[in-house]
């Protein structure tokens, strides 16, 4: 049985570098998807308003996302429509691979402890920036902690995330 792998990041046609980035991996996984063991789901959200679900061959952003595009500042907004666009896929084990800015994963972490061990938070982070003691911090630095595998862009982003999640 295929484990779900879920990629979540902006919607496959924005013209944001994560975007490009998440449309990338999307289609390289998918070339390998039946023999690595896993099931790839591809959902974004879409800052321009709402869009009919659509097929990309096997990546999809559903409604449940885009209706947090418009929440997005209410607590609980990503939390409802990760359950949403998630409701047809097995709670049993799965990856949930995130492609975004690690301030907008503190809710998405949250959502994965609630579901249990079963769910195995990966991350790409763009870091670009840092605070005065070379981390980053506050939500951002404690979403990345909970993560079990991270990414980063490039040597510089990889510092400063080795620094803010003690060398994890």
């Amino acid at each position: 049985m295929a484990i779900p792998f879920v990629l979540l990041g902006d919607a496959p046609d924005q013209r944001s570098g994560l975007s490009r980035i998440a449309n990338d991996l999307a289609t390289r996984i998918a070339a390998h998807q039946e023999a690595w063991g896993i099931d790839l789901l591809y959902l974004g959200a879409d800052d321009r308003g709402p869009l009919p679900e659509r097929g990309i061959g096997p990546f999809f952003w559903g409604e449940g996302l885009q209706g947090y595009v418009f929440e997005k500042d209410k607590p609980g907004a990503l939390t409802k429509a990760l359950n949403a666009a998630l409701g047809k896929v097995s709670r049993g084990p799965m990856i949930l691979f995130t492609v975004w800015d690690p301030a907008r994963c503190f809710e998405i972490v949250q959502w994965a402890q609630e579901q249990g061990p079963q769910v195995q938070l990966w991350g790409y982070f763009p870091i670009d920036g840092e605070n005065r003691h070379g981390v980053i911090g506050g939500p951002a630095a404690a979403a990345v902690r909970c993560y079990r595998r991270v990414l980063a862009y490039g040597p510089y982003g990889a510092q400063v995330l080795a620094k803010s999640v003690g060398g994890r």
